[in-house]
């Protein structure tokens, strides 16, 4: 026991062993619900209806004789505003075991839904467009162009020649070479 291992003297007054006794261990002594608890219970934002309604059915379940009608009104007014609700304000069930039944249907539709959540967003694109050529393939992407009969792009007789690209190749390496060597 705690106060065993206490020395001698630590306490001048009977008040101080009542505060010390009370934070000890009535802190720890769970108090016993009543069916008004029940109505403080509330589904958090993030809270999904399959955890309100574990946490509900707990603290229903600590309460000895509890009625089941107030207990469908503490959980109907607990849950947040959803279809869910919505459908049990329409046609109001008559115990706890009859929302179980409907909320089967809700919380599978709710963990499709965050299913969908997780998969949901822009999903990275191909590039299904037409790219250009590297600088250093282009003439051999002409030439072949032009074999194969397409017309469209840089011909000939506009003065592109292969020579051209080849000493424009050339002087492009020798000018980036000097840049670097300086």
């Amino acid at each position: 026991m705690l106060f065993n291992r206490l020395p001698e003297g630590c306490f001048t007054s009977f008040a101080q062993v009542k505060n010390r006794f009370t934070k000890t261990y009535v802190a720890r002594v769970r108090q016993n619900k009543d069916e008004h608890s029940l109505m403080t219970i509330r589904q958090r934002k993030t809270e999904s209806i399959a955890s309100f309604q574990e946490q509900f059915q707990t603290d229903f379940g600590l309460i000895p004789g509890a009625n089941q009608k107030i207990a469908v009104i503490a959980f109907v007014e607990g849950l947040r505003m959803c279809k869910f609700k919505g459908s049990l304000l329409k046609r109001q069930p008559q115990d706890l075991e009859e929302v179980n039944e409907r909320a089967y249907k809700y919380i599978r539709t709710e963990e499709a839904e965050k299913r969908a959540e997780k998969t949901k967003g822009k999903r990275p694109m191909e590039e299904h467009r037409w790219k250009s050529p590297e600088p250093q393939d282009e003439v051999r992407w002409i030439l072949s162009r032009r074999l194969t009969g397409h017309t469209h792009g840089p011909t000939f007789q506009e003065g592109v020649h292969f020579h051209d690209f080849k000493e424009i190749r050339r002087r492009g390496r020798r000018s980036s070479r000097e840049r670097f060597s300086t």
